[in-house]
């Protein structure tokens, strides 16, 4: 009743809009009382387990129920995904003119006045960003500095250092014009040491394909609810932890 009713009747409103935490938290304690017994408003029985441990994974102790407020930014952020992978979609078209019309999804900007939809969309932009990269194909859309892009970092960041700091200089400003390969005297110039042997071991697609963006934890590469959503929870939890150990240390 708890996974198939409860936590499904709100599922199509979250695809299409961000709910308040606030409203999420409620819906959840609801949930809570159910599953413990408590019924009605004044109900006292107990609720020997708080709603963020039994939304954890079982594989985590919990019970593997979802947490209303981080399937709502999976379910959000594949509207990033489509606004990407789909440029020539109607709804596509609509967004980027309105929100993001030099830029990329992951670049863009709140802006001024947003509807609600976009508001949304750009917090679960916001949220999720971490698990986007970049696949590399002819540089040109790659901010080298400042995108996620260089395989066999954590963060699949560049170490940016004090003499490019700021700049927004594309990958393909490292390629040789003509050979299509990196231009290693250049790269030594301007990286870090623990940067060069990933960025020059980075291959370079012959075809020279548009870059791509890929999700960071599917093994395809493709943006799926499931997939962003236990990456979302692995990271909440991984705080959860460390808040409870800050606290009991104090």
């Amino acid at each position: 009743m708890v996974k198939n009713v409860g936590q499904s009747i709100p599922t199509y409103n979250m695809s299409c809009f961000l709910m308040a935490k606030t409203l999420c938290t409620k819906i959840e304690r609801m949930l809570n009382g159910y599953w413990w017994g408590s019924t009605g408003n004044n109900s006292k029985g107990i609720r020997w387990a708080a709603w963020e441990k039994m939304a954890l994974p079982k594989c985590k102790g919990g019970l593997g129920f979802r947490d209303l407020y981080g399937f709502n930014l999976a379910l959000l952020g594949k509207y990033v995904w489509n606004f990407y992978s789909r440029p020539n979609s109607p709804v596509t078209r609509l967004f980027k003119a309105r929100y993001f019309p030099r830029k990329s999804i992951l670049h863009a900007a709140k802006g001024v006045g947003p509807n609600f939809v976009w508001t949304g969309i750009w917090e679960a932009k916001e949220q999720l960003k971490n698990g986007f990269c970049w696949v590399l194909g002819d540089g040109e859309s790659i901010r080298i500095y400042k995108d996620p892009w260089l395989k066999g970092k954590r963060d699949f960041c560049v170490e940016d250092s004090h003499m490019n700091g700021g700049r927004n200089e594309r990958v393909s400003c490292y390629f040789h014009p003509e050979s299509k390969v990196w231009d290693v005297q250049k790269v030594h110039q301007n990286f870090h040491a623990n940067d060069i042997d990933l960025i020059l071991q980075t291959r370079i697609p012959r075809n020279m394909a548009n870059d791509r963006i890929a999700w960071t934890t599917s093994t395809t590469g493709l943006y799926t609810v499931k997939t962003v959503y236990q990456h979302w929870s692995s990271h909440n939890f991984v705080r959860t932890e460390v808040a409870e150990v800050t606290v009991g240390r104090s």
